[in-house]
């Protein structure tokens, strides 16, 4: 069994059912996973899983490629704007899938230190409440998400049914939906967390107030280090998928 360090202590990389009913939705939802999760232990990715995160990239790249090709037998139908800004597309959408597998790949030992350093801080800071709330909400950005996204492509495919074939490629695109989702959620339950350590550290009555603040210490520093994390494992991807959205509006703008 293979052992993360965390504040210079081997833990076991045991996962409580909260953390896994919390993480469960966003899991599901991505097509190349960050960990293995197995009962109640996480696991860095093996081999096997690699190789089948390479296979689902390269088999979206290459639907990718295939719709810009599709397209060009359906030129009288498009505009060469259109046309030729499904190149545009394909560089991106192709960078997207090779940094996603990269990250999945690359960083999934400190994906797992993330998930553990979470589940350290629910631990000791936890509204079981909003808690629950929190998990049912999951459940509905991720449906929401797949829901609105199928829609959407299916209604452009029934406007245009003659190259329908090419538009159904879209339906790929919703990991870039999810992976939007996933960052939100994490970043939501960090803000849940820093208000219960607000809470805690203004309202103690604790006798042993080195122990305690010791304690808070430590918390606040791990509260930083999960913020840290999510920037390294999120930042270059969101920030793309924004990037790409904004210049997707300012050239439907122009178009117009």
């Amino acid at each position: 069994m293979k052992i993360i360090i965390i504040n210079n202590y081997k833990k076991i990389n045991f996962v409580d059912e909260d953390i896994r009913s919390m993480l469960l939705p966003l899991n599901l939802a991505m097509l190349c996973p960050k960990y293995s999760i197995k009962g109640n232990l996480i696991a860095p990715n093996t081999f096997r899983n690699n190789c089948v995160s390479i296979v689902i990239t390269l088999v979206l790249i290459s639907a990718m490629c295939y719709r810009t090709y599709g397209l060009s037998f359906y030129q009288d139908g498009f505009s060469n704007i259109v046309y030729y800004y499904s190149y545009y597309d394909v560089c991106y959408y192709s960078f997207g899938y090779i940094m996603n597998y990269i990250i999945s790949v690359y960083q999934t030992e400190q994906n797992i230190s993330l998930v553990l350093t979470l589940q350290k801080l629910h631990r000791l800071f936890n509204d079981a409440a909003a808690f629950k709330r929190f998990i049912i909400f999951n459940w509905i950005f991720v449906i929401t998400a797949l829901v609105t996204h199928l829609l959407l492509v299916t209604s452009a495919c029934l406007d245009m049914l003659y190259h329908s074939k090419v538009n159904l490629i879209g339906y790929l695109l919703v990991l870039f939906d999810i992976y939007i989702i996933y960052c939100f959620r994490l970043m939501k339950f960090m803000e849940d967390k820093v208000h219960l350590w607000k809470s805690k550290l203004e309202s103690s009555e604790e006798f042993d107030v080195c122990k305690f603040c010791e304690i808070m210490f430590e918390s606040y520093v791990d509260i930083l280090k999960c913020y840290d994390m999510i920037k390294d494992c999120f930042q270059r991807f969101v920030s793309m998928i924004l990037f790409f959205n904004v210049s997707n509006i300012e050239n439907s703008c122009w178009s117009a």
